[in-house]
């Protein structure tokens, strides 16, 4: 396995500017999934109240 940087993707393909980053014999090729890309979306509202 490799770790590769990246700018953006869509779908399931890397697009514009992805290069390796480094070998990865540490993990198994089940271990590594898009489902690890998905990011987390912000709720804006809990930015801007006030504790």
């Amino acid at each position: 396995m490799i770790e590769v940087c990246y700018d953006h993707f869509s779908g399931e393909r890397f697009r514009h500017g992805t290069s390796i980053l480094r070998w990865r014999p540490d993990k198994a090729p089940r271990q590594c999934s898009f489902e690890q890309l998905k990011q987390k979306v912000a709720d804006p509202m809990k930015l801007l109240k006030q504790k």
